[in-house]
């Protein structure tokens, strides 16, 4: 009913957002030769009450509890890539089970297409198990087809989905 609205004011459909979930009560992380080789190679390292690193951060990140994890090469050297997760408390009692919300995901390009996105969210999704969570929600664009093969492979499904709206210049 609110999109009617909104089209009805001359917006236009611009995308649609992908809600998906996933229940770590039996997350098992994918498995092969490429996952087996960046555990080898990498390492997870995870940071809690982790502050804005830039403006648009503080601006956007939430203002509660957050996760990051990081990963690192096994041998040392600088950050590979990262996960931001959002603690959702109290929120989460809303769903009756500890939540988090997977915000913000980044892998460094030179690393990209090697499963590293696949290992990282995996290791943080696991630790984030150990730590109680129960329940990842993320968002993504529902035309953003490595993101939603990322997740899909992780074990999360589409349960809802929700429109970007633009007003076009006149």
């Amino acid at each position: 009913v609110g999109a009617i609205l909104f089209l009805e004011a001359g917006y236009e459909v611009i995308d649609r957002t992908v809600i998906m979930e996933c229940e770590l009560e039996n997350f098992r992380a994918p498995v092969g030769r490429q996952q087996l080789h960046n555990r080898r190679r990498f390492r997870v390292d995870m940071e809690t009450h982790c502050s804005a690193r830039t403006w648009w951060e503080a601006c956007t990140d939430p203002p509660s509890e957050s996760a990051r994890f990081v990963v690192f090469p096994a041998a040392g050297g600088t950050a590979c890539g990262s996960v931001v997760f959002w603690i959702i408390e109290p929120l989460s009692t809303v769903y009756g089970r500890p939540t988090a919300g997977l915000t913000r995901l980044q892998i460094d390009n030179q690393h990209k297409r090697q499963g590293l996105a696949t290992y990282l969210n995996s290791e943080a999704m696991r630790q984030l198990q150990v730590g109680g969570v129960s329940h990842v929600e993320v968002q993504t664009m529902q035309n953003n087809v490595a993101a939603v093969a990322l997740y899909e492979k992780l074990g999360f499904e589409a349960v809802d989905e929700g429109l970007v709206l633009r007003k076009p210049a006149h």
